[in-house]
């Protein structure tokens, strides 16, 4: 088990970076997306923001948004996003990936003290999708979304701020998990709708 845990750590710090494009930031949920919800976000949240693009050892390609703003008033709560896109060569990667990268944000939101509960009725038009409210001393604190199709991963949390409103998982995840599906990923040219 050792081994496999170091394999797959070095198999994930062995990445060639590449230039996130506008195609890229299309199947990203972004903080501008939220705009005509009831989400709360600095006028400048353009300088909270970080996009990563880049393929692993295994051959994974990953597209990754960061959104974190700390307000400088202790009192205030920090918003956190954290967005990932994997197209795995090969569907066992994807299982491997996925098996360990549950584990590893289960154990950190564990000493969080942040549990992960399945709320009904979130999103359910897809098999292959699980969402989460995340919750903290009986308050919900955030969402978690994650989409295994074929070999993708879609995997999208925010923490902070709640998301209840059916409407928004319709509206924004369901039409970027649609165009997640069918990206043809530009460093290998490949259709993953296939």
């Amino acid at each position: 088990m050792l081994r496999a845990i170091m394999l797959l750590l070095f198999v994930f710090s062995s990445c060639v970076s590449q230039t996130v494009n506008d195609d890229d930031r299309k199947i990203l949920i972004t903080v501008n997306d939220f705009k005509e919800y009831d989400l709360i976000f600095p006028g400048n949240y353009k300088k909270y923001e970080k996009y990563n693009k880049y393929i692993s050892l295994d051959g994974t390609s990953t597209i990754e948004y960061e959104y974190e703003y700390s307000p400088a008033d202790e009192k205030s709560d920090i918003t956190f996003i954290s967005q990932r896109v994997e197209y795995h060569l090969k569907k066992s990667d994807q299982l491997v990936s996925d098996k360990f990268g549950g584990f590893v944000v289960k154990s950190i939101l564990k000493s969080y003290g942040v549990s992960m509960k399945e709320p009904s009725g979130m999103f359910k038009n897809r098999q292959d999708t699980k969402v989460f409210s995340l919750t903290s001393e009986g308050y919900d604190v955030g969402n978690m979304l994650v989409v295994s199709f074929d070999r993708m991963t879609f995997s999208y949390t925010l923490v902070g701020q709640h998301i209840k409103d059916p409407e928004v998982w319709s509206d924004i995840f369901a039409e970027k998990v649609d165009l997640a599906t069918k990206y043809k990923a530009s460093f290998y040219k490949i259709d993953y709708n296939k």
